[in-house]
């Protein structure tokens, strides 16, 4: 009766139906020899055995599959079933050409790409690029401009995996990847290539979805805003930041300047950033920090700074200090220290305080000292630069924090140690959340903290 009804769909339901009898098989046997291009035949190609970890096989493989399946509303749909699409096949293409540097035939599969494939190549084509600086944004732009030039064609079509949407579902899932995946990105690239109109735009999409509460995007909108002249949104922006918790040392220095513009000096600034905060930071600071309060005797250690001089746990007795373990090759590691510097200029005034910025895990075979200085200074900032030492056998300097790690069984970096003056891990903290000013009051919280001794009942 399948038989005569000569339709693939048939088949693919028997199968269905019978799926884990011995008859499924026999069923979709019939569908590979009667359909050679149906749909069951393009499935085989799709998740047939090649070599994934060589370029190459991935472009044969995946341009085999567009060569004998040419996308179909129908093909798309059976694949989406299992979990795969077109997508995955357009986007792997397009990574594979960008790794080769041909950018040109990466171009060429673009328009083939649904509203949700756009929004993910964008992140592994533009985001990471800027990020890393792979590219230079002038680089990007075109291309970028492609993807959101296409994503708003493709708006008004609801692509068919996400079916399941109403049309006012859709029109807001679709908003909202623009605001969750492009618009951060698209306003800094903008911003770098002198489109300030443009950038400010999607600053104020980036802003939809952070809602105040990211200092990367605050600090973008700020400098736009403040490039546009628009002094009052200015304010009203930096304020909040400051309610939230998510201002950087640009910010800090933005809203001293208009303190000034309307009080002709900076008296009584301190007492008016302090109004601005939230109350209820300093308990939640204080609750966030319990998780990383660890009570350990430190190792004994000893070490070189960036100016040759020795640096050892014994010379540091009597003191509480923050060891901050980086490396150059570490994005938050970095993306950390202008909350670190903050925290250091606060104490600066305070000789039984010591910040420790030790480079490590960097690869022995190259002059990693010299362009961990390159970065402090590039940078501008102000941190007393020590380098872990290096393990006979190892590739990577690594000897203090490899010891902490094992001591505590963790493993990563930005990883913060607080020492009291008696020598005695107190905090151990992992992982950067992105704001500085936040980064900045937990620091002072576990060095006040562990300023007090330790109390008897513990």
């Amino acid at each position: 009766y399948l038989l005569s009804l000569g339709s693939e769909e048939a088949l693919i339901s028997a199968y269905e139906i019978t799926a884990g009898t011995p008859r499924a098989d026999s069923i979709l046997n019939i569908a590979r020899s009667r359909y050679p291009n149906g749909l069951v035949a393009l499935k085989d190609k799709y998740f047939e055995e090649y070599d994934y970890r060589s370029p190459d096989s991935v472009r044969k493989h995946l341009n085999g599959i567009l060569e004998q399946f040419p996308y179909t509303p129908r093909r798309e749909e059976y694949l989406n079933k299992y979990a795969q699409g077109y997508d995955h096949v357009y986007s792997t293409l397009m990574l594979i050409e960008a790794m080769n540097g041909n950018y040109d035939a990466m171009e060429s599969y673009l328009d083939n790409l649904t509203y949700v494939g756009c929004a993910g190549i964008f992140y592994k084509l533009v985001t990471v690029p800027h990020i890393r600086k792979d590219r230079t944004d002038a680089e990007l732009l075109p291309f970028a401009t492609r993807i959101v030039e296409r994503m708003q064609a493709l708006r008004p079509d609801k692509p068919l995996n996400r079916s399941y949407l109403s049309e006012k579902e859709w029109f807001t899932e679709a908003d909202n990847s623009i605001c969750d995946w492009i618009a951060q990105t698209y306003s800094e690239i903008l911003k770098n290539t002198g489109n300030i109109d443009k950038a400010l735009q999607y600053s104020r999409l980036a802003q939809k979805k952070a809602g105040y509460q990211s200092a990367d995007v605050n600090d973008n909108m700020a400098e736009l805003l403040k490039a546009s002249g628009l002094n009052a949104e200015l304010k009203s922006l930096l304020e909040k930041s400051v309610f939230y918790n998510q201002v950087s040392t640009m910010q800090t220095d933005m809203l001293r300047d208009l303190y000034i513009a309307d009080h002709g000096s900076t008296d009584g600034f301190e007492a008016y950033v302090e109004s601005l905060k939230n109350p209820d930071d300093k308990s939640a600071i204080r609750k966030e920090i319990e998780k990383y309060r660890c009570e350990a005797p430190m190792p004994q250690w000893e070490l070189t700074d960036a100016d040759g001089k020795k640096v050892s746990s014994s010379q540091l007795k009597g003191k509480v200090y923050v060891i901050d373990f980086w490396a150059n090759w570490c994005h938050p590691c970095k993306a950390a220290l202008p909350g670190m510097q903050l925290a250091v200029d606060h104490y600066k005034g305070d000789n039984n305080v010591e910040f420790l910025f030790i480079d490590t895990q960097e690869g022995t075979g190259y002059d990693y000292r010299q362009k961990a200085k390159d970065y402090l200074n590039a940078k501008n900032l102000d941190l007393h630069l020590v380098f872990d030492g290096e393990r006979d056998g190892s590739d990577v300097n690594d000897m203090l924090s490899s010891t902490i790690m094992k001591q505590f069984t963790i493993s990563g970096i930005p990883l913060k140690i607080v020492v009291d003056a008696d020598g005695n891990i107190r905090f151990v903290s992992m992982g950067y959340k992105g704001s500085p000013s936040a980064l900045r009051d937990e620091m002072i919280e576990m060095v006040e903290q562990a300023k007090q001794p330790v109390s008897l009942s513990k």
